[in-house]
């Protein structure tokens, strides 16, 4: 590998996967692997707030805590939602991701999903650049690194749909 190469600082992008397992009653095989969510999600609102969050944002009102970062501002290029029977999967990529970005941003869409909060309100939490405006910050259990994307120059390929 070149000297120059650095595992984190050469990545272009990065996609996390977060898995809910969104049923009444959770599952003992997907408990440590899933965010265990029993309330009814309504999915049509959380697509629908997804427009708020992709480009670039200041995103301090999702830094957790203890958060290294310099800059807040990151750029969201795509997230997508999938489900399948009682698993709903939402991939987010983006430049670089805060501390405990991600699942700051899946407990305010799960806010959205309950329609505590309309889509629309995701603008407004951005804008206020407040940790205490956003959603509570769900467990790591569903949290997966799905994906680094490095500059061609490092012949870093792999082909991710042996993952999931």
């Amino acid at each position: 590998m070149d000297k120059k190469f650095h595992a984190r600082y050469s990545a272009l992008s990065r996609t996390y996967r977060y898995i809910i397992f969104n049923d009444k009653y959770p599952s003992p095989i997907l408990r440590d692997y899933s965010l265990h969510f029993q309330e009814t999600l309504n999915l049509d609102k959380i697509k629908k707030s997804f427009l708020y969050l992709k480009g670039e944002h200041d995103f301090t009102s999702f830094q957790g805590a203890g958060c290294s970062s310099k800059n807040p501002v990151k750029k969201i290029t795509k997230i997508n939602l999938k489900k399948s029977s009682k698993l709903i999967y939402i991939d987010i990529t983006s430049n670089s991701f805060l501390y405990h970005m991600v699942r700051n941003i899946i407990g305010t869409l799960l806010d959205i999903g309950i329609n505590k909060y309309s889509p629309s309100s995701l603008k407004k939490v951005i804008q206020l650049k407040n940790r205490k405006y956003a959603g509570k910050m769900v467990s790591a259990s569903g949290l997966y690194l799905l994906k680094v994307n490095y500059p061609k120059i490092h012949k870093i390929d792999y082909n991710t749909s042996t993952f999931f």
